[in-house]
């Protein structure tokens, strides 16, 4: 039997919700928001209309949450689509605001801060907070584009892998391995952890957050070798090794 769609509109405390209800032969309730910021609800078709209302309302925090993300992503995409790869547009590396500078010569190259700094400085001239693009004159928009992604690519793997680095000794003593690392762009993760494969996950995107947001990332993910859940115990363990984990948890909105 075919599923049935239906739209549905139910108020809640600080939104109007629109959803679509998808009615299949299945036990649970499911609700997703979809990249386009629609919700859309999945049950069984024996469930009361009233019912279903009443489990969207449940997680309209959620579905609040999930919508401002999905606009930052969507500004972000944006922002990142205006570019123009010339002198003087800024980028974000680490929430910092950063110049970008292009330089005509050979190798095309990329070269970015020198330094990785905790705190935010101010957009300036200086070269230590710059990103530098050399390229031949011939490079068109897109060609530059595609330099700066492939160089930003790798400088986000070795940032990263460099914050691992850091972090792996604090969990050395608790038999956790060097597990393998793994580097994609992920629209609901900021990480993963695999314990049994001894692999960790990191999204690249979070060269665009604070770099104490991306260590807390890292810490995160290592603490699931010893507790694959989050439970007390597994929060417990994050603290132990960043007691201000949840402030820079609050740095990843």
């Amino acid at each position: 039997m075919k599923s049935k769609k239906t739209i549905r509109t139910v108020a809640g405390a600080d939104q109007i919700i629109t959803y679509e209800l998808i009615r299949k032969s299945i036990k649970n309730m499911y609700l997703r928001l979809r990249e386009d910021g629609t919700v859309a609800v999945t049950a069984n078709r024996l469930i009361p209309l009233s019912a279903v209302d009443a489990f969207v309302l449940k997680n309209e925090p959620f579905i609040a949450r999930s919508r401002t993300r999905v606009e930052t992503e969507q500004e972000r995409l944006s922002e990142r689509a205006a570019l123009q790869y010339v002198t003087g547009e800024t980028l974000r590396i680490f929430g910092n605001e950063v110049r970008f500078v292009l330089k005509e010569g050979r190798p095309a190259r990329v070269e970015f801060p020198a330094e990785i700094k905790r705190e935010p400085f101010a957009v300036s001239d200086a070269a230590e907070n710059c990103v530098i693009m050399t390229a031949p004159s011939g490079y068109d928009t897109e060609r530059r584009k595609r330099l700066y992604e492939k160089e930003l690519r790798f400088h986000t793997e070795k940032c990263l892998t460099e914050i691992c680095t850091r972090v792996w000794p604090l969990f050395k003593p608790y038999g956790v391995t060097w597990p393998e690392l793994k580097f994609r762009t992920m629209k609901s993760r900021w990480g993963s952890c695999q314990p049994v494969e001894k692999k960790i996950t990191l999204n690249l995107r979070l060269i665009e957050k604070p770099y104490a947001a991306a260590e807390y990332v890292v810490v995160h993910e290592f603490a699931h070798f010893l507790h694959a859940d989050h439970s007390p115990r597994f929060y417990a363990v994050v603290e132990h090794f960043l007691p201000d984990y949840k402030e820079r948890k609050k740095l990843l909105k």
